[in-house]
């Protein structure tokens, strides 16, 4: 009588097929060309952050409101602050080096009135505050 074995054991020695190691390095040269693509065309580098200067707007009367300086919000400088209302300059809009604290009052245009205040932060020009009151 024959008795055949029924503990047979299979030695495998290979590991991972050689199917998901080309699609593994594959993946891996397309990742790596897209990164070195993006910074050879600009689309990674310096990323500049915007700074989080705040004014307040409060409305003092129909066709006036009182605009102030309240925050520099990281910005070294903040200058050449432009307000216009209804797409017409509503100033007297100060030139030159903004203070904290500093109140301008302006006419408003319409009711409720579109104000859109712009300022140079830190050498690139900014929106501020973009809204109706």
């Amino acid at each position: 009588m024959i008795m055949a074995r029924a503990n047979r054991s299979i030695n495998n020695d290979e590991g991972a097929s050689s199917v998901i190691g080309v699609i593994l390095m594959v993946v891996i040269t397309v990742i790596l060309a897209a990164v070195i693509a993006a910074f050879a065309f600009g689309w990674i580098g310096d990323v500049h952050v915007k700074k989080s200067v705040a004014f307040s707007i409060r409305k003092t009367d129909p066709t006036h409101a009182d605009v102030t300086y309240t925050n520099p919000g990281g910005a070294s400088t903040v200058s050449n602050l432009v307000i216009a209302s209804g797409g017409s300059w509503a100033g007297p809009a100060p030139v030159g080096m903004l203070s904290v604290g500093q109140s301008w009052k302006m006419t408003l245009s319409g009711a409720p009135a579109h104000v859109v205040l712009t300022a140079m932060v830190d050498g690139d020009n900014q929106v501020i505050l973009n809204a109706d009151i």
